[in-house]
This record gives C-alpha cells, sequence and structure tokens, in this order.
C-alpha cells in the first residue's frame, strides 16, 4: 500500500501554516499507523528541538499533545473507568509471593493492522469497512471523507456518546487499542533516537535531552504525571485482558494478544527513553532528578502482578499423577509464545528487578521525589520470591529457559570447528581413513548437537514430550537455522560475527534467580542419575538435559570470546555473579559428562579433559575449565578488569574448596594447563605497556597481579602438593624395575613454571611492592628453597657462593627436575601451620590493594555496574 493518507496526515502535525485541534491529534491514533513514516516525523521535528531554540516550545507542544490525545483515544478504547484513576497508584507494597517465571505471548496477530478484517459493528449507523484502506479511519463509516479546513483539521467527527468508541465490535477495538499502544511506543522510540543521535555527535546539552524537555513542563492531573496516567491505563488494560484469559475456556480465541505484547513492547522503550540519560547527567541535577522521578513511576504503578499473570497463563500446568513414581506430564499453556516476545518479557522483568536502589525511594504517592530515603524494598523482586519445587521449576524455568539455552549452545558449538575433535580424529590412521567410523572414543561418539540438543530430535527438550509438535521449540529451530545462515554468509573469522544479543535478558533473570535458595536448591541438584559404568546406562541416558549443565556449558563460550564487545562482557559479568551465588561445596556432587557437553574448544591453546574414561567430572573441575577460557582468551590492553578479578576470585574460591575437603579426587584433573592458565596471566602482566595501559590503572592492575599470586600460593599447599597425578597411561616396567618412579605431584608443573618464571615473578612482587606480604609465604618459601639449588636468574650465576645447577639445563621430564620437586613437594612445611592457625584465630588477611579478592564472600553487583549491564540490555536489537 501506498500509506498515501497517513503521509499527508503526518505532514500536517508540524505544518505551522494551521492550528490543529484535539479531533485531529486524536485521529492520529485512530487511522492505522504507519510506523517508519511517523518516526521520521517525529525525528526530524524534535532535531529541530535540539538545535534550534525558535521553533523548540512549538514542536515540544505539538509532541505533548500527541502524548495527551493518546492518552484519551486509549481511555475511552479500553473502556476505562475514571473511578480506578487512584487505586491504581501504588502507595504501599503488595502483600504475599506469587510464582514465577519470565515468559510472554505469542503474536498470533501482528502486520499492518490495515491487512486486517472487520466485522459489522453492533452500531446500526456504522459499519467497519471489509478490507482498510489506506486512510481508513479505524472508527469511522464508509463514505466520503471530512474535508479539511485551511486553518482547522478536523479528521474525525465528534461523536455524541459518552465514549466515542461505545459502538465498536470487540475485533476493531481491540485493532484500536493495538494501534494506539505503537504510536506510543514510536513517541518514545523517537525520544531515544534522538537522544541517541545528539549524543554520539555530543551535542546534546543539559538542557537538551529531549526526554526531560518534554516531561518536565508537562501539565499533571490531579496531581497524577502523564506517564503515570499512561501506566494506569496500561495496567488497566492488561488486568482486564487477562482476566479474560484466565477465565477462558479450552480453544478460546484472544483478541488482545498483540496489544499485551505491544505494551510490553512499549514498557520497554519507556524505560529506554529515561535509562539512557541517567548516566548522562551528574546526581545533583535537576535533569537528573526529572528522569528519576519519572523512573520511578513503575512503583507508583506496580505492575509485579500483572508481570506474574503474564508469565502464569504462559506456562505448561502439571497433570495429576495416577502412579508415585510416574514421570511428569504437561498440558500446553492457554497461550504460546513467540521468542521475541518472550525475550522482551524477560528484559522488562529484567530491569524492573534490578533497579539500582538508588532510584527506589521510600515514597508514598506523589510525594516530592528528590527528598526521600531508598529504603523501600523493590515490588517487582516478588517476582522472583517464589518457592520452587521441581514441578514450579520445570513448568516456568525449563520449560523456556531449557530449549533456548539449548538452541543457542548448538550455535556456539557451530560458530567455530571443535578443535578437541579434530585433535581426536586425526590422532590415528585408522579414524583418519574410516572418518573415524571406528573409532571407539566417546568424545567423538557423543553427538551432542545432532541428539541431545537437537530441538527436532529430542523430546525431553519438550514438556509436552512431542518436539516436532512443540510451537516454541519449532520457532527456536527456525531462529537457530537463520542465524547459521547469516553466519555462512558473514563467515566466522570475525569473532564479533557471534550472535548472542538474546541471552543478555535471559541471564540477567537467570542471576535475580539465583538469589532465591529455593531456585539454587533445585537448579544445582542433579535430577538423573549418572553412571559409573558404561553397561548400566540406559539407553536414552544421553537424552536427558538438565538446566544447570547446559548452562553452564553455555558460559565457556560466552567466556572464550568475552572481549569482543561490550554484551559479551555483560554477559560474563552476570555470568561470573551467578556463579558466585551458588553454593560451591553442593555444586561438588553435580556430575558432568564433559563428553557429552563439550566445552569451548576453539581456539588455541584448549583446555584438556580429564583423565577418566567415562567423561564424568564434578562441575567445580567444570566451572575451572570454563574460568579457563576466560583467562587464557581475553588478555588484551583493554582488559576488562572487574571480570578478571572476579574469574581468579573463583578460582580462588574453588581452590580453597579442594584444600578444605580430603575427599575430593584431584588426581585425574588436567592441572598442567590449568597452571599454563594462570601463568599465561603472569607473563602478560608483567609488559611494560600494560602496566602504561591507559585502559588500566596501576591500583587495578596490582589487584589483579596480587590475586593471581595469592592463586599461585594457594596452590603450594600441602593439601595439592599430597596428590600424584593420574596420567592414565601403565607405568613403564623396566623404569619400576630398575627403581625409578614416574610418579609426579600434580604441583609438578606448577614449581616447574615457578622456576621458568621466576625473574618475571620477582619483577611483579618488586613492582607493585608485594615482597613483604604476609599473604605469600608458601610462594616466597618456594622461590627460596629451589634458589639454593638451581641457577634461577643471570644474575644468580655472576654472585654465585656455591656451585648450583642451571635451570635452563634440564627439560621437564628430567630426573634432576623430577628429584628436586618432588623433594620439595614431599616436604611439610611449618608455613603451612601457621597459615592455618591465622586462620582459625578469625583474623582477616589484609592485602595490598583494595580490590583484591573482593568477590571472595559476595559477589553482589555495584549499581555502577548493574547500571551499565541494564543502559546495555536495554540498548540492544532483539
Amino acid at each position: 500500500m501506498s500509506h498515501s493518507y497517513q503521509k499527508s496526515l503526518y505532514k500536517e502535525l508540524f505544518n505551522d501554516s494551521v492550528e490543529n485541534d484535539d479531533i485531529f491529534y486524536k485521529s492520529i491514533f485512530t487511522t492505522p499507523v504507519y510506523d517508519d513514516l511517523l518516526l521520521g516525523v517525529l525525528r526530524e521535528n524534535s532535531e529541530a528541538i535540539v538545535l534550534s531554540s525558535d521553533i523548540s516550545e512549538r514542536n515540544l507542544a505539538i509532541l505533548r499533545k500527541i502524548f495527551t490525545a493518546g492518552l484519551t483515544v486509549l481511555k475511552d478504547a479500553i473502556q476505562y473507568d475514571e473511578r480506578d484513576d487512584i487505586a491504581d497508584i501504588s502507595t504501599q507494597l503488595p502483600n504475599g509471593k506469587q510464582s514465577m517465571s519470565s515468559e510472554a505471548i505469542l503474536d498470533n496477530g501482528g502486520g499492518d493492522i490495515t491487512e486486517l478484517n472487520g466485522n459489522s459493528s453492533n452500531n446500526s449507523s456504522r459499519q467497519v469497512l471489509a478490507e482498510f484502506d489506506d486512510g481508513d479511519d479505524l472508527t469511522t463509516l464508509n463514505g466520503p471523507k471530512q474535508s479539511q479546513a485551511t486553518s482547522k483539521n478536523n479528521s474525525t467527527p465528534s461523536l455524541t456518546t459518552e465514549r466515542e468508541f461505545e459502538f465498536l465490535d470487540d475485533e476493531l477495538r481491540a485493532q484500536l487499542i493495538e494501534n494506539s499502544i505503537r504510536i506510543f511506543r514510536d513517541w518514545f522510540q523517537n525520544i531515544i533516537d534522538v537522544n541517541d543521535k545528539f549524543r554520539k555527535r555530543n551535542e546534546v546539552s543539559d538542557q537538551h535531552d529531549l526526554c526531560v524537555k518534554l516531561f518536565e513542563s508537562f501539565k499533571e492531573k490531579e496531581n497524577v504525571t502523564p506517564l503515570v496516567q499512561l501506566l494506569i491505563k496500561l495496567k488497566w488494560f492488561l488486568n482486564i485482558s487477562l482476566q479474560r484469559i484466565e477465565d477462558s475456556s479450552p480453544g478460546a480465541r484472544f483478541l488482545s494478544l498483540t496489544a499485551i505484547k505491544e505494551s510490553i513492547n512499549l514498557l520497554n522503550r519507556i524505560l529506554r527513553s529515561i535509562y539512557s540519560g541517567l548516566s548522562h547527567f551528574k546526581s545533583a541535577t535537576d535533569e537528573y532528578n526529572v528522569l528519576k522521578s519519572l523512573l520511578f513511576s513503575f512503583y507508583e504503578v506496580d505492575l509485579s502482578n500483572i508481570l506474574q499473570r503474564i508469565i502464569k497463563i504462559s506456562n505448561p500446568t502439571a497433570k495429576e499423577k495416577k502412579k508415585e513414581k510416574e514421570e511428569e506430564v504437561y498440558d500446553a499453556p492457554k497461550v504460546i509464545l513467540s521468542v521475541d516476545t518472550l525475550v522482551n518479557l524477560y528484559l522488562l522483568i529484567g530491569v524492573l528487578v534490578n533497579i539500582p536502589p538508588i532510584f527506589i525511594p521510600d515514597i508514598q504517592a506523589n510525594s516530592d521525589i528528590t527528598a526521600l530515603s531508598t529504603s523501600l524494598k523493590n515490588p517487582y523482586k516478588q517476582i522472583f520470591d517464589a518457592t520452587y519445587d521441581w514441578n514450579l521449576f520445570n513448568e516456568e524455568i525449563n520449560s523456556k529457559f531449557l530449549p533456548f539455552f539449548c538452541m543457542e549452545y548448538n550455535y556456539c558449538y557451530k560458530f567455530r570447528p571443535d578443535l578437541m575433535l579434530n585433535k581426536i580424529q586425526n590422532s590415528s590412521l585408522i579414524n583418519w581413513l574410516s572418518g573415524n567410523r571406528l573409532s571407539s572414543d566417546l568424545y567423538v561418539n557423543c553427538l551432542t548437537t545432532d541428539v541431545i540438543t537437537n530441538l527436532q530430535v529430542n523430546n525431553k527438550l519438550s514438556l509436552i514430550n512431542n518436539a516436532t509438535e512443540d510451537v516454541y521449540l519449532k520457532e527456536l529451530q527456525d531462529m537457530y537455522e537463520h542465524k547459521l545462515a547469516r553466519l555462512s554468509i558473514r563467515g566466522a573469522d570475525d569473532d564479533s560475527h557471534l550472535e548472542l544479543a538474546k541471552l543478555l535478558p535471559a541471564l540477567l533473570n537467570i542471576y535475580t534467580l539465583s538469589e532465591n535458595p529455593s531456585f539454587v536448591k533445585v537448579f544445582t541438584t542433579q535430577k538423573y542419575d549418572y553412571y559409573n559404568e558404561l553397561d548400566t546406562r540406559p539407553e536414552d541416558e544421553v537424552e536427558y538435559v538438565e538446566l544447570f549443565e547446559v548452562w553452564l556449558c553455555l558460559l565457556s563460550y560466552i567466556f572464550e570470546y568475552q572481549y569482543r564487545s561490550s554484551l559479551m562482557q555483560d554477559l560474563t559479568t552476570l555470568s561470573l555473579a551467578t556463579l558466585f551465588n551458588l553454593p560451591l561445596d553442593s555444586l561438588q556432587n553435580f556430575q558432568i559428562n564433559e563428553y557429552k557437553w563439550k566445552l569451548c574448544h576453539q581456539k588455541v591453546p584448549f583446555v584438556s579433559l580429564n583423565t577418566g574414561k567415562l567423561g564424568y567430572k564434578s562441575s567445580l573441575f567444570y566451572i575451572l575449565d570454563a574460568v579457563q577460557n576466560l583467562l587464557r582468551f581475553n588478555l588484551t590492553y583493554k582488559l576488562n578488569v572487574g571480570n578478571i578479578s572476579m574469574g581468579l576470585n573463583l578460582v580462588y574460591n574453588i581452590l580453597q574448596v579442594f584444600q578444605n575437603d580430603p575427599t575430593i579426587d584431584l588426581s585425574q584433573y588436567a592441572w598442567d594447563d590449568f597452571h599454563l592458565s594462570l601463568f599465561g596471566m603472569i607473563k602478560f602482566f608483567k609488559k611494560q605497556s600494560l602496566i602504561k595501559s591507559k585502559y588500566v590503572t596501576f591500583e587495578e592492575l596490582g589487584s589483579l597481579v596480587e590475586d593471581c599470586l595469592l592463586v599461585l600460593n594457594l596452590l603450594l599447599h600441602g593439601r595439592f602438593n599430597d596428590v600424584q597425578q593420574d596420567t592414565g597411561e601403565e607405568p613403564s616396567t623396566i623404569m619400576t624395575m630398575l627403581g625409578f618412579s614416574s610418579s609426579k605431584s600434580i604441583n609438578y608443573g606448577l614449581v616447574y613454571n615457578i622456576l621458568l618464571n621466576y625473574e618475571s615473578i620477582q619483577s611483579l612482587l618488586s613492582t607493585f611492592d608485594l615482597k613483604s606480604s604476609t599473604n605469600l609465604q608458601s610462594l616466597f618459601h618456594c622461590m627460596e628453597y629451589f634458589d639454593d639449588v638451581f641457577y634461577l636468574t643471570e644474575e644468580s650465576k655472576l654472585h654465585a657462593k656455591l656451585n648450583k645447577i642451571d635451570v635452563i639445563d634440564f627439560d621437564f621430564d628430567s630426573s634432576e627436575f623430577l628429584s628436586a620437586i618432588n623433594s620439595f613437594t614431599n616436604e611439610k612445611r611449618e608455613n603451612e601451620s601457621l597459615e592455618s592457625s591465622s586462620k582459625s584465630n578469625g583474623s582477616s588477611p589484609v592485602y595490598k590493594y583494595k580490590d583484591t579478592l573482593k568477590h571472595s564472600s559476595t559477589s553482589t553487583l555495584s549499581d555502577h555496574d548493574m547500571l551499565n549491564i541494564i543502559q546495555n540490555v536495554l540498548s540492544q536489537k532483539f
């Protein structure tokens, strides 16, 4: 369609030769919207507000009139009761806990409203056109249009009924509501676009923020701000619509679904238009307080119950079991979800729940927001306060997150070749010649993306137990195929081509859920058995998927590509913070099959597998593997200090669990690879160009160096020295007969690398003033011990008083090294008992740098960190 009528109508909006009346502004909302054209007109004239003071006030007044007219149309269209104006403003927090999820409404309508067909109206003097012309008003009669006057635009005749749209049929009313909400969405999108454009060009001063200018002088109705009025109307409409869905019988048709979807989109646009300025203005400014007041509108009008109900109608429900041991069977939800609306709902909930406390004053409705305390609990947090058992977890979490994470894992795995798989496939001539058809390797034969996470094959990914008929899974599969198609066109040479934007709202919700103990208990408790013997596994064992294991596997891909974008860095921050919220002691019991859940091995040097034959390892070791991807592949001059610090802190905490629990088997883990990750950081931190970098302060780098050296110090504890590395190989019979032992401590490679990097460690200790640290005694003892045995520096040779061995004369496996290092690792040292005594006395260690191990006991993200994440998630295009 040409949309010529809309072009003419929108052109008149800012025509300074005519004076438009209220009826004209209402016609903007009753005419099927042409989004691109409307946004273009709004942008052009809003930019003029910033650039020219002469037309600023006039254009601002027009934008406000559009908003006010929209409120009037929306109020009549939804048949709003004026008596609910005050009742809808929250003056206190709601009581009680309700179930939670993060789902959305499937857009079963969609498309341009001008392409939809209408039915006859109940009003005998009116009828709806069988097919909309591009100039048709949604509420007018079939017949000639009223001519426009030269001095005034009267586009729609005034109706005499109390409500202008009293006699619209339900279908046309639903279209009018959707149309109005879409125009409000465009109105706020215009604010975002204009402010973003000028901020990028550094042309927006404190006086020219469009959101501030529009709302600071808006006329209030009975002390209720225009934004609050809009939120009240949306809440009222959503409440009525949800009530009809909740009370409906099976198979009912819901006309309001598209309008509900557009309401979620509108709420997200409103939040983004506000948030984009919060980081731009200083907290003491009037502009900042205007934006803060606008943000608090979402707490004056509490939408938490509405969001909970949207979640609930979109959940499958468990049927009653006939037998106690019978598997759960679920009925499909009343409303089927689309992925895009699901993501937008996750976004809305995640942002509202995680708004920093500084923006949530303790307030009664309509109080002065600038003079209040910040003790009020966020009412949206109740969405995540449910008490989870397996059924509720399955209905609200697994049903949506599990297939979604599987789809993203499939995409990440296909992004680049699995180098571990290539290595195994090329390890023998027989494997290479047979195309691995004769291979018995479990890593090769465990076809994760072909079977386990395949949304078209594995019925266990669908709660209705039918992957081919599950609409949500089919849409995810379509999305996966489209992403792969785009990847094949763009190529995987550029890491930035990895598309994971939709993960950000999901991981924001997982992070928030991780603060709920009942969720954490179900999330980290292994539901399905793991098997110590291959012949005891049932045939369908491989098809069982748990949310925790696919989520954890997916993190290894996020961590490997963290450095590529602010999106990937935010995904990493949320994931690490979530890991800190999980109880490490209980994670020891959760076993993950690393052959089934293939870690990201897309770059070299990739992390090795355990030496066990079945592939099972404690999730603590798997977390260490994933974090190594972060520490290995993200050492750039634009170092994300916060994420690297959290990664090192997490490593330290896990090692403490190993240190304190002697029952944990450490012998099969690939410790040599782990040590290489640490010493890669040591070498990187030593670079003078990094120390002088403008992206990292000396204090920040000092805390990372101290973190890394504390990890080395902890690894030198006797608990690790005493464990012999299981290489998976049979010992040499000849060497055993000759009395030589080839066994090595798991710390053999650690000590060897300390000797090779002796000068680098000394340099860091000196540069960052750590030579006198009381927290590095094990490291100091190790260095002093071997300084008496080997020449470790060129300078030591010049001032030699004893005849020592030069460390560079021997290979890693030389008998001299083996003897010397084994002597050290077998030694019982007094300083360990001294450190243990200090800990038992309850004294907290004092570190050189204030941010050293700052996440050792908590992972709470700062308000600044969360504000940055929220602004980033709101700016994404999903």
